[in-house]
C-alpha cells in the first residue's frame, strides 16, 4: 500500500497489542503463495493465527538466549492532518546476534534474520528493510535472510547476495501444480544455483554487509 500525499508513513517497534495485526498481514502476504496454501489448506484457521502472533511475543518466562535479540517492526499509515487511527500495513522481524553463536547453533539455525514484510514490492516494504540494514550496518554486522520469490528481487537492490538455495520438488512432493502467473523462483539466484527444475519451488538464503550496500 501506498502513502497519499495526506498519509505519512511511520516505522515503530510492535507491541503484543499489534499482533492480531501482523498476523492479518502475514496470511494476506503469502496466503496465495503456493507454500502458504500446502501448510494451511483451510487458509489458516484463527487459532494458527493466535499462535503465530504469541509466536512474535513470547512472554518473559518463555525468552531465551539473552545473547539474541528479538526486534519486531511494523509500519503504519497514518492519515489526516492529526494523524490518527493508525493502519498497519506491513511489518518486519529481525534477530539481533549480539554475541557470537558457536559453530554447532549455526549449523542448527541457519536464519540469522527472519525477514517478513508483507507486499514486499511496496514503499513500507522497503522503509522496514532499510531500517533493518541500518541497524545491521551501525552494529557492523552481516545481515542474513531467507527470499521467498516475491522478495527476491527487492533484496538484491539492497545489496544482499546470494549465499544457498533450496529446490523443493513441490509437484512431486504434493502433486501442486504451478498457475499461470505463479512465481515460483525460476529468476532467483540462477548464476548461484542455475536453472529452476520443472515442478519446483525455489527459496534462497541471502546475506548482506555494509560494503554490498555502498
Amino acid at each position: 500500500m501506498e502513502p497519499t500525499p495526506n498519509q505519512r508513513l511511520r516505522i515503530r517497534r510492535a507491541s503484543p497489542a499489534d499482533g492480531s495485526a501482523i498476523a492479518n498481514i502475514k496470511s494476506e502476504a503469502f496466503g496465495p503463495g503456493v507454500m502458504y496454501k500446502l501448510m494451511h489448506p483451510d487458509g489458516g484457521s484463527e487459532t494458527a493465527r493466535t499462535n503465530f502472533a504469541k509466536k512474535y511475543f513470547p512472554s518473559p518466562e518463555h525468552t531465551v538466549d539473552p545473547s539474541v535479540e528479538i526486534i519486531v517492526m511494523v509500519a503504519e499509515l497514518l492519515s489526516g492532518q492529526e494523524r490518527r487511527d493508525p493502519e498497519i500495513v506491513a511489518f518486519a522481524k529481525w534477530r539481533l546476534v549480539k554475541e557470537p553463536l558457536p559453530k554447532e547453533k549455526w549449523d542448527v539455525d541457519y536464519k540469522i534474520t527472519d525477514e517478513e514484510i508483507g507486499e514486499g514490492s511496496n514503499i513500507a516494504g522497503v522503509a522496514l528493510l532499510a531500517w533493518g540494514t541500518g541497524l545491521a550496518d551501525m552494529e557492523g554486522k552481516t545481515t542474513w535472510l531467507e527470499a521467498s520469490p516475491v522478495g527476491y528481487a527487492l533484496y538484491k537492490k539492497f545489496g544482499f547476495e546470494d549465499v544457498d538455495v533450496q529446490d523443493l520438488n513441490v509437484t512431486e512432493m504434493w502433486s501442486s501444480v504451478q498457475g499461470q502467473h505463479e512465481d515460483w523462483g525460476a529468476t532467483s539466484a540462477v548464476t548461484l544455483a542455475g536453472d529452476l527444475p520443472k515442478g519446483h519451488f525455489r527459496t534462497d538464503a541471502l546475506a548482506g554487509t555494509v560494503k554490498d550496500r555502498l
